[in-house]
Formats: C-alpha cells, structure tokens, sequence
C-alpha cells in the first residue's frame, strides 16, 4: 500500500481558512434609512424625531418641514411635471437637479428632485412659512447636498 502525501492538501486547508470572506454586498438602494439623510442643524433646530414612512422621512425644522423620499425611475420623467409648471434646472454635487417653487396663503413649497445615479432619485418637498420662493428652492438645494453626502454607497 502506497501513502500519498497530505502536503496538498494540509496546504489547501491552510488557504481556505487564510482567505477572506467577501465583503457583503452593499445595501439595495431603497433600503437606505431615509430618516438618516438629514440632521438636526440642517435647517435649524430639528423638532422631534424625524417620521418615517415608506422609503420616505419627514422633518420638522424649526420654521422649515421637509419630506425626503427614496425613489427609482427616470430622472427626466420626474423633471418633466416641475419644468412644465415653472421650475428650473440646476446642478448640485455634480448631478442633475430640478425644482419647482410657489407661493400660497403666506407659505413657499419647493418639491425637488435630483438624480443620484441612473435610475435612483431623490425628491425634496419643502415647505416655509412667509420667505421668498428663492430663499426656500436654496434650502431645497442644500438640504438636497447633505442628503446626498449621507447617502451611502449602494447597489
């Protein structure tokens, strides 16, 4: 009877237990936690906890609420209802933004959209108490840039 050598495969074993296991794959998309996208000092002072809701979070700010919703589709068919009733185009963070402002009763609502990558999107809706449509789709734009600085890095 005739042994063969164990070196093989003791040296088999030894690269199996020394390899690492694969990173796990990042998060899909919608499931990022949308409350975590913007934080207290954003708009002021947060009032509360944020609201979650279905691939959406609401916050209330000191005199600003703002509903940050997670959404797939085509950023183009997203835009297209904000530029057909006054909004405008606008770059923020190297991606595609557009929003929409108007005045009623004393109170501004900017709804926004911005284009995280193909496919995936984030929508603003932000409303203020008597300011000037401008000053508010500004807002609307920088709270759009800390959601987009949060958003971690996803499939």
């Amino acid at each position: 009877m005739r042994c063969r050598p164990l070196v093989p495969l003791a040296l088999l074993g030894a690269l199996a237990a020394c390899s690492s296991p694969e990173p796990p794959p990042p998060p899909a998309y919608l499931d990022t936690d949308v409350c975590t996208l913007l934080q207290d000092g954003d708009a002021g002072r947060l009032s509360g906890s944020p609201t979650a809701a279905e691939r959406a979070c609401e916050f209330k700010f000191e005199s600003v609420t703002v509903r940050l919703t997670l959404r797939e589709g085509k950023f183009a068919d997203a835009s297209a209802p904000l530029l057909a009733d006054g909004g405008y185009g606008a770059v923020i963070e190297e991606r595609p933004m557009t929003r929409r402002c108007e005045s009623s009763s004393g109170e501004v609502t900017c709804e926004a959209v911005v284009e995280v990558s193909d496919g995936k999107l984030i929508e603003l809706r932000v409303v203020q108490r008597g300011q000037d449509p401008n000053h508010v789709g500004q807002v609307a734009q920088g709270l759009a840039g800390k959601a987009l600085e949060r958003l971690p890095v996803t499939s």
